[in-house]
């Protein structure tokens, strides 16, 4: 295996391929309110080279730390058209 700078980005596809996949199954069964599975991602690398990229996602977008903080991975704003 080589070493991926945008394995967080990888990992992030698969969470929602498996999400994806969950909430079409769950409506299939008639449960949609089931809600999402916690995932935890793990990365087994057997590389000759150490593993020198960052593992978390907000090391790849490329904006101030302090405005990554702020909005990344939080709730969406919601403007309600209706009232």
């Amino acid at each position: 295996s080589t070493p991926d700078k945008y394995m967080p980005f990888r990992m992030l596809k698969y969470h929602i391929g498996i999400w994806d996949e969950h909430i079409k199954q769950a409506k299939e069964e008639g449960n949609a309110d089931k809600g999402l599975p916690l995932i935890v991602g793990l990365v087994f690398y057997n590389g000759r080279e150490p593993y020198t990229y960052s593992c978390d996602i907000k090391d790849l977008f490329n904006a101030p730390m302090e405005l990554i903080e702020k909005v990344w991975n939080k709730p969406f704003k919601l403007i309600d058209a209706q009232g």
